[in-house]
C-alpha cells in the first residue's frame, strides 16, 4: 500500500483504494526512498542534498550560529533548517537540516566531523540525488 496520486497509480498499474484524504486542499507531499547503507544506490545523479538530525551539548546561546558557521566555513549551502523540541527535557532542541552535497564530498565531511566534536550528536538521515 502506499499513498500518491492518480497519475501515479495509472502509471504503476496499482489500484486507487481512497481518493481525497488530504486534510487541508492543495498541500503537497515529499516521499522518501529508503536504502540500507552499504548497498548499491538505486538512484543516481550529479547533485546531491544530505539530510542530518544534529543534536545540541546544551541549549545556550549561539548555539545555532556555531552549526551554521561550519557549514559557511565548508562553503556549504543550507537547504533547510527546522528546529524541534527533542522531548527528553524543557528546553532541550535538535534540528533537522538539508545541505547540498553528498556524505562522499571532502566539504561535507569535514563539516560534519568538526561538528560532531561540539554536538551531543551528528546523524545523517541519508545522501540522495536531487537531479
Amino acid at each position: 500500500a502506499g499513498i500518491g496520486n492518480a497519475f501515479a497509480a495509472q502509471l504503476y498499474g496499482a489500484r486507487v483504494a481512497e481518493t481525497g484524504i488530504e486534510d487541508h486542499f492543495g498541500n503537497q507531499t515529499s516521499f522518501a526512498l529508503i536504502g540500507r547503507q552499504g548497498h548499491v544506490p538505486v538512484l543516481t545523479g550529479s547533485k546531491f542534498k544530505t539530510s542530518l538530525a544534529l543534536f545540541l551539548q546544551t541549549d545556550r546561546p549561539g548555539a545555532l550560529l556555531m552549526i551554521l558557521s561550519e557549514f559557511a566555513y565548508a562553503g556549504i549551502n543550507l537547504v533547510k533548517i527546522q528546529s524541534r523540541p527533542t522531548k527528553q527535557a524543557l528546553g532541550d532542541y535538535m534540528f533537522f537540516v538539508d545541505i547540498e552535497g553528498s556524505t562522499q564530498d571532502l566539504e561535507v565531511q569535514t563539516a560534519l566531523n568538526c561538528l560532531r566534536l561540539k554536538l551531543r550528536e551528528v546523524k545523517v538521515l541519508g545522501s540522495y540525488p536531487v537531479e
